[in-house]
């Protein structure tokens, strides 16, 4: 299967709602009829007037997310600002320390660190394709940036199957002299938290799914006292929602930092959490100039895939130019 991603400007959806009803590659009609939603906060691709993915990225916010993420029907399957972490936002971008400085919390309402965005760029097509790209910077308040980022946000076009992908890359920048990107220490360092280790890439799943179950490309993941750290090139969380089977799988590419990257995983009677913790087992440090890139591949789909799936997906991740 092959996903074709947006990658030129179009001129169409400038504003407004545009829909359209795809055909499967075969030339038949699928069932989907999808149309943008756009504003300055946020854009958002609906079937048949149900929001199947929304990008937020208005001044207001404190990060930029992508909430609601749902099943083509509208079911949703992300959740932000639950009372047990305010700062949680769906599908989400976050480093945690860097130089020092929290950027993760919000427990004042905004974080120690702020986390800046602007030049955001929207481009849609009507069969559902978008292309958002946005330049991101690091900072603490009323002081320079210390790490830049060009982040790009690439969906695909809704399969008729009712899977769509998300590709996201981001290219970081330092500007200070030094910069060193950390976290919470985890359990086997000085001062080592069963919570530590968490930084980058994180989603957090809706409440009430039932059958929750975490997939890596090797099988079944075995959490220990609710919680998984292991590195892998991909994970799946699948779960049962309204009686439907459904899965959000996040690969990780080769070439990314610390590849295969290592995972932290949370299921318990609180919450779902999964991410790709780039620096979970140690920070990482870049001198003035220096750059290195972040690239995922999110598959959002209806049912479960197996171990072999996700391998399969990783294999055309890696080698689809």
């Amino acid at each position: 299967m092959k996903y074709r991603l947006y990658l030129a400007a179009s001129a169409l959806a400038l504003c407004g709602c545009v829909s359209s009803t795809k055909t499967t590659p075969a030339g038949q009609p699928s069932a989907y009829s999808v149309s943008f939603q756009k504003t300055d906060q946020f854009v958002a691709l609906l079937n048949g007037g149900k929001t199947v993915w929304q990008f937020n990225y208005g001044k207001d916010l404190t990060k930029p997310y992508v909430h609601p993420l749902s099943l083509m029907d509208g079911t949703e399957l992300t959740q932000i600002s639950p009372p047990d972490h305010r700062w949680h936002y769906g599908l989400w971008f976050c480093w945690k320390i860097i130089n020092g400085v929290n950027y993760w919390e919000e427990k004042t309402g905004k974080s120690e660190g702020t986390t800046e965005w602007d030049n955001v760029n929207v481009q849609t097509q009507p069969d559902g394709t978008a292309r958002i790209s946005m330049d991101v910077s690091y900072h603490e308040s009323n002081k320079p940036a210390v790490l830049t980022e060009k982040r790009t946000l690439a969906f695909s076009a809704p399969e008729a199957s009712g899977v769509y992908v998300l590709d996201w890359t981001s290219v970081f920048t330092a500007i200070a002299d030094k910069v060193e990107l950390n976290r919470t220490p985890i359990p086997g360092e000085k001062d080592g938290q069963p919570w530590g280790g968490y930084a980058g890439l994180s989603f957090r799943a809706r409440s009430r799914v039932q059958d929750v179950l975490y997939t890596a490309t090797c099988g079944p993941a075995m959490l220990t006292e609710g919680r998984f750290r292991g590195k892998d090139t991909g994970f799946e969380y699948s779960g049962i929602v309204d009686n439907k089977p459904f899965g959000v799988a996040i690969l990780d590419h080769p070439q990314n930092l610390n590849a295969p990257t290592p995972w932290y995983l949370i299921h318990n009677d609180v919450m779902d959490f999964f991410s790709p913790a780039v620096i979970s087992e140690g920070p990482y440090r870049i001198s003035k100039g220096q750059t290195f890139t972040l690239q995922y591949r999110i598959f959002v789909h209806p049912g479960r895939w197996d171990s072999a799936r996700l391998k399969k997906q990783y294999e055309q991740f890696t080698t689809i130019p």
